[in-house]
């Protein structure tokens, strides 16, 4: 599988956030031809597991400082979702995934488990189910047709198991127990 830690979906948001003005184009141009930093297209094609780790701390992703909602890793995962899991990345959910982009502490992604009811035990035999009904292939259609609060508890499971969170900075050291997280669809 592959992990992405402290990662972003395009480098250019970035880059914008950090550079004078005045010099947006010249730093658009000098990503653009020497170093483009496109994280989605690079994993798109791949269909393998995979795991993202966001740092809750890491100001080096956020175009705004302090705002865990405008780190570019949670753009990513956003890309990720809308490519592997359509049906559980919608209008429905959305709501959701920005709670879950806002969280600035463990206790908040715990808080927000229990408010959308995740059973961790339901949603992964779900999801077992489905893969053996149909298929395991990805992009998957799994979400298809359930009830909206269904469809939150089994987005919100999927995209933890996707995603998870490090309350560190973008330089603290990775524990090795985080290594261990990769999920497979």
């Amino acid at each position: 599988g592959v992990i992405m830690d402290a990662t972003f979906d395009d480098i250019i948001p970035l880059v914008l956030a950090r550079m004078p003005e005045f010099l947006a184009g010249l730093s658009c141009a000098v990503v653009n031809n020497h170093l483009k930093l496109d994280n989605f297209e690079q994993i798109r094609p791949y269909k393998g597991p995979l795991l993202l780790i966001n740092r809750m701390f890491d100001t080096m992703m956020m175009t705004q400082p302090g705002i865990m909602a405008s780190n570019r890793g949670n753009v990513l995962f956003e890309n990720i979702m809308m490519e592997r899991f359509p049906k559980l990345m919608d209008e429905d959910t959305l709501p959701i995934f920005e709670r879950l982009f806002s969280a600035r502490h463990a206790q908040m992604l715990d808080d927000l488990r229990r408010d959308v009811g995740v059973d961790n035990d339901l949603c992964e035999a779900m999801v077992r189910s489905y893969a053996q009904q149909h298929s395991a292939s990805l992009p998957s259609r799994i979400g298809e047709g359930l009830e909206v609060e269904e469809k939150q508890r089994l987005a919100l499971y999927v995209g933890t198991r996707l995603m998870t969170h490090y309350q560190a900075s973008h330089v603290d050291l990775l524990p090795v127990q985080y290594l261990d997280r990769i999920w497979t669809f």
